[in-house]
């Protein structure tokens, strides 16, 4: 898909974005956009604090190997706390 702005065209990489389905790395999706329900600001200062925890911890606080499972954890499982993923902290 291009799209054009001030005369000049930009390629959107043809992703299109349908309602109801979540678009994104599923890691820093906030469990309301893996969900498929409607985000606000919220769920962007979700993704930042994933991205604050795994720059601490060196790792994320979610971790599976199919995306429903790591929903799941993010729905129904508090993360790991900080001081136990990372101990130096």
């Amino acid at each position: 898909m291009i799209a054009e702005t001030g005369g000049e065209q930009h390629d959107r990489g043809g992703a299109d974005c349908v309602l109801g389905e979540s678009m994104g790395t599923s890691t820093y999706m906030s469990p309301e956009q893996a969900l498929g329900d409607p985000v606000d600001a919220r769920s962007d200062v979700y993704s930042l604090g994933v991205a604050l925890y795994q720059m601490l911890a060196g790792r994320v606080p979610y971790q599976d190997t199919t995306r429903f499972s790591l929903v799941r954890q993010m729905v129904h499982e508090p993360p790991i706390q900080l001081r136990t993923a990372a101990p130096r902290f």
